[in-house]
């Protein structure tokens, strides 16, 4: 039915019994179906509750990274940072390929955020773990148009990237 906000709700009450044996899947899928929800918030809170009752579950961090991410999409206020580099710290070098989808959101945000922060430095490492799992990587290649551009102009090479003319001006 996609009503994710009611499952989400019926999720929470299932947290609410006592000596519940399957409280864990109950207050992930509750958080999973809060983000859905597009609840951020509440999602928010739920992860935080889950990666404190269970600190050595990875997944809890990356779906509080991905609930921040969701309200911080442009990774300016850097509201995903902490619980991301968290996640990516609890990733093992032999788990990198079954997570990379994950891994992918992670490095992006990160890299994005060092990138607002004007911080090159920090940035590249994000930017070269992005390249090795997806050589392709549409934002990666954008991020590296854009800085290129701007050293270009920085040292009289060339100009900035140009912002295309309005229509209809002659």
């Amino acid at each position: 039915m996609n009503n994710y906000a009611k499952a989400a709700k019926w999720y929470g009450r299932t947290l609410a019994v006592k000596d519940n044996p399957r409280a864990i899947e109950d207050q992930f899928f509750k958080g999973i179906y809060e983000y859905y929800s597009q609840q951020y918030a509440l999602a928010d809170s739920t992860w935080s509750d889950f990666t404190t009752k269970y600190p050595t579950q990875a997944n809890g961090f990356y779906w509080r990274g991905m609930s921040n991410f969701a309200v911080d999409q442009q990774a300016k206020e850097g509201k995903a940072k902490e619980p991301f580099e968290k996640y990516i710290s609890m990733i093992k070098p032999e788990d990198e390929a079954k997570s990379k989808r994950n891994l992918t959101n992670a490095y992006t945000y990160l890299m994005l955020y060092h990138y607002n922060k004007d911080d090159k430095a920090s940035m590249q490492p994000f930017m070269d773990k992005l390249v090795a799992i997806d050589p392709a990587n549409e934002t990666v290649r954008q991020v590296k148009e854009y800085l290129e551009s701007t050293n270009k102009a920085a040292s009289g090479g060339g100009t900035a990237a140009k912002t295309p003319a309005s229509k209809g001006s002659k």
